[in-house]
């Protein structure tokens, strides 16, 4: 368990490097109400002992990042926010090891939990059973449309390699106003239900802007963009859990809702 605390210092490094290439302090130069670097972030701090996030509502891509073993310890973390005792050694020493605010001293705390901490758990165990079915994602071009006003459209489009047959992938991320990621590209796997895929390609935009006071909306002005492809040295996995809503002829990945 040492390693997730390790990996999870490693993962803020690489994406605060990511931001570093294009030029800009994303995260540390404008205050964006819902900010979507910033909630991806959460459950990384979260694991680091930062507890107090937990009432923050997770989203799905930032719980996508994490292997199984760190969604374990996510759920649990926000019980031992609250006193739990643990019947599984490992978490109770996991916790007193590394965390000097874990006091273990309620056997159910499920009366402590706000409303917000719930839906987390909730959504934490999704992402770490999945929807338990075996079909495939038919290939195409998947779109979701954000209404929240800080994005319009995020898609997914999946083919396979006619040279080499493997099953390719770009995940284009939602377009916010200052967003410095396009899109992830890479190889996928369908497998128990799990939409797993292995980014070794990130593209980034460079903003050619002139910026003042982006909190009160005074002048920001956009010019020709840059657009900059980055190769990793070792691939990121994204883990989605999927079904097929045959209904609606839409695929739920994790809770967005993509519609060919």
């Amino acid at each position: 368990m040492k390693k997730i605390l390790i990996f999870t210092l490693f993962f803020y490094l690489f994406i605060s490097k990511v931001f570093s290439i294009t030029g800009h302090d994303y995260l540390g130069q404008f205050n964006v109400t819902k900010n979507y670097w910033e909630d991806i972030f959460i459950p990384k701090k979260i694991l680091a002992g930062n507890v107090e996030l937990t009432e923050n509502l997770f989203i799905s891509d930032a719980l996508a990042f994490l292997s199984k073993d760190e969604l374990r310890l996510l759920r649990n973390i926000i019980y031992a926010k609250h006193g739990k005792i643990f019947k599984s050694s490992d978490l109770s020493n996991y916790f007193l090891k590394y965390f000097e605010w874990y006091k273990p001293i309620y056997d159910d705390v499920d009366s402590l939990l706000s409303e917000t901490e719930i839906k987390n758990i909730n959504l934490i165990l999704l992402y770490e059973n999945g929807y338990n079915i075996s079909e495939e994602i038919p290939d195409g071009y998947w779109r979701c449309f954000d209404l929240s006003g800080y994005c319009d459209l995020s898609e997914i489009h999946l083919w396979e390699d006619p040279k080499n047959g493997k099953k390719m992938v770009k995940y284009s991320l939602p377009k916010f106003y200052f967003n410095d990621i396009v899109s992830y590209e890479g190889t996928y796997i369908c497998e128990n239900g799990f939409l797993i895929i292995h980014i070794n390609k990130i593209q980034l935009i460079n903003h050619k802007y002139i910026y003042e006071d982006y909190e009160k909306r005074n002048k920001v002005e956009f010019k020709d963009n840059e657009y900059i492809d980055v190769t990793l040295s070792k691939s990121i996995d994204l883990r989605y859990p999927y079904f097929i809503d045959e209904k609606n002829n839409s695929l739920i990945l994790g809770q967005k809702e993509f519609f060919r």
